[in-house]
């Protein structure tokens, strides 16, 4: 039905062009054609009598002259004189010698008919055939723009058709909701069976608009937006995950699979993006969850070494957030000893006992890693880290350890601890050579005990 009305539109136009270049030439060349002079306009205006050269037939005397009604050229020139000529190069003689001031041709029903003042219709009147056949020409040609651009809006038009008809089968079947947005208005429609699921309006008007004031549940900006547009290739999917909003309560990872479609030019633009939200909070939840237990040391439950890094260094750009701040670096006072002595399983479990009370003495307010070994590091914020309370739980710490016992025995443990109150500006590696010199200093004094540097 479409191309049936576009196939009507086009032969339409075609008719309409082909009987306007027929009456081109006709009007061009009918009778009456008074041409203007422009150079002789003014002076026309001060003369007393207009001496207009007539370009008559041969058959046509001076006394049928005589009968035609004059044109009134405007009500300051009282008298016009008409000097019959047998073409046009002899009246533009009489007008170059200036014996004529206007030209005039042709009779109709005897009277004089003014006429255009274009050189265009002097041209297309003497040379109507090569006309006919330049507008044929470029005629066709616009028919074959035409025809061009028709099939490739056509094709354009279906292959969208048919993205669309996937993106619904895919948003029915396996997804929550599907998305289709619009480059030229900037508006963004929401569809699919379980698509009100999902706490997005069914058209959104001026998406980038309300991206930018943050109205909408989705957790895009619209810088990432426009990225995830701009870096897409024609024909290629895509995908990215971003947070929605849920009916209700609640927010959902979701998983778009996009593709950007694009117009046929040598530098195409962007007409639509279609794509498909697949739930993905469960997958997300799993990766997350793989994630924190990669950060985690198993033995002890602290942060292993790649988990602490981070948060430490967070915690050093930071350290206005908290009034106190100090950094603690600890070993096991002979531990090579004790899994020499009781086995590799004894000094495990001393490792583990350790973990446990450090996260029972320490909750809240630290982050404790094992670093590696026998090593353990406590990054202390907030009131924890006043002097008073840091050596309670530092003489908390040490009492527990000493009570230790493992298969019944009792094997008393002791900590060397060195620390630091980090300033702003410090990094990881200075602050670990500042505790790390205090740490030596107690081992130094016989270990089992701490000592805090102050920068």
């Amino acid at each position: 039905m479409r191309r049936d009305k576009i196939k009507r539109g086009i032969l339409c136009f075609c008719f309409s062009f082909i009987f306007l270049l027929c009456l081109l030439p006709v009007s061009a060349a009918g009778e009456g054609s008074l041409i203007w002079i422009p150079k002789k306009s003014d002076i026309i205006k001060e003369k007393e009598k207009i001496r207009i050269a007539l370009v008559v037939n041969e058959d046509y005397g001076k006394e049928d002259i005589s009968s035609i009604a004059p044109v009134q050229l405007d009500d300051s020139l009282p008298e016009i004189e008409y000097i019959p000529v047998k073409d046009y190069e002899e009246a533009l003689e009489l007008i170059h010698a200036g014996q004529a001031e206007l030209l005039l041709s042709g009779i109709d029903e005897g009277r004089l008919i003014r006429a255009d003042k274009s050189k265009l219709f002097r041209y297309i009147y003497r040379h109507p055939v090569g006309i006919l056949l330049l507008s044929a020409g470029v005629f066709f040609g616009l028919i074959i723009l035409l025809t061009g651009y028709v099939r490739v809006r056509v094709r354009q038009q279906s292959e969208l058709r048919g993205y669309v008809k996937s993106y619904h089968m895919l948003a029915d079947t396996i997804g929550q909701a599907g998305l289709e947005y619009d480059f030229r208005t900037d508006r963004l429609s929401v569809f699919g069976k379980r698509h009100e699921e999902v706490d997005i309006p069914e058209t959104v008007e001026k998406l980038h608009e309300k991206l930018k004031r943050r109205i909408l549940r989705i957790a895009l900006t619209e810088d990432e937006f426009d990225e995830i547009c701009r870096n897409a290739e024609p024909g290629e999917t895509y995908q990215t995950e971003f947070q929605c909003g849920m009916r209700g309560e609640g927010w959902n990872w979701f998983t778009l699979v996009y593709i950007v479609i694009f117009t046929e030019e040598p530098h195409p633009r962007p007409m639509r993006l279609l794509g498909c939200l697949m739930d993905a909070q469960k997958q997300h939840q799993t990766q997350e969850r793989l994630q924190e237990l990669g950060q985690y040391d198993k033995l002890t439950g602290t942060l292993n070494r790649m988990g602490a890094e981070s948060r430490m260094t967070e915690a050093l750009k930071n350290l206005e957030e908290y009034s106190q701040n100090v950094f603690l670096l600890m070993d096991v006072d002979f531990f090579k000893q004790i899994n020499d002595n009781y086995g590799h399983l004894c000094g495990d479990d001393v490792l583990r006992v350790i973990g446990e009370n450090v996260n029972d003495i320490f909750q809240g307010d630290t982050i404790i890693c094992r670093w590696g070994g026998d090593e353990f590091t406590m990054f202390v914020r907030g009131p924890g880290a006043g002097e008073e309370l840091l050596r309670k739980r530092l003489e908390e710490l040490g009492r527990r350890m000493k009570a230790y016992e493992y298969e019944g025995r009792h094997y008393p443990i002791s900590l060397s601890i060195g620390g630091v109150i980090p300033v702003k500006g410090m990094h990881m590696e200075e602050m670990f050579k500042q505790a790390d010199d205090a740490l030596y200093e107690v081992k130094k004094r016989g270990r089992d005990g701490y000592l805090i540097h102050e920068i």
